[in-house]
């Protein structure tokens, strides 16, 4: 039976001390060796069972439970090391996608930003060159006499 915290009278009895209360318990029949607390806690009832004579089924328990804990924290570091792997590959390809993506609008704004640079030159050729036939026509064409613009050639 467990109480509100999840730990058992053997939990309780290692935590406060009384061995030998743990020795009693260690006589009985059906106490669970093995029990975990809502956090998992199981280490305190495993260091009192070396310290306190057991029955030898209990020692057995324990250290298969320690095997089992250190095949499970294993199990767990490979876990996340794989997740690691795993996250910094994601975190890699992220960065990669992000780089193409700005180098791509990059791109594309550097060939706007020069089209508008090469019409913007044309317009200007040609608003140049129509100027440039506007001044030459201005200076090679004739000028024309007319006999009463100038009084002073007259008789």
């Amino acid at each position: 039976m467990k109480d509100e915290n999840g730990e058992t009278a053997l939990m309780v009895a290692v935590e406060s001390g009384h061995l030998s209360h743990v020795e009693e318990m260690a006589k009985m029949d059906g106490v669970d060796w093995e029990i975990k607390n809502k956090e998992g806690a199981v280490a305190e009832v495993a260091t009192v069972a070396r310290v306190v004579e057991l029955p030898a089924n209990a020692l057995e328990a324990f250290e298969a439970l320690e095997v089992k804990q250190s095949e499970e924290k294993e199990e767990l570091n490979t876990c996340l090391e794989k997740e690691k792997e795993e996250f910094e590959k994601k975190q890699i390809q992220e960065k990669e996608d992000f780089e193409k993506s700005q180098s791509q609008e990059k791109n594309e704004l550097e060939e706007k930003q020069n089209n508008a640079q090469s019409q913007i030159h044309q317009e200007f050729n040609m608003k140049m060159s129509k100027l440039e036939m506007k001044l030459e026509a201005l200076v090679t064409s004739p000028a024309i006499d007319h006999p009463t613009d100038h009084p002073t050639d007259h008789p």
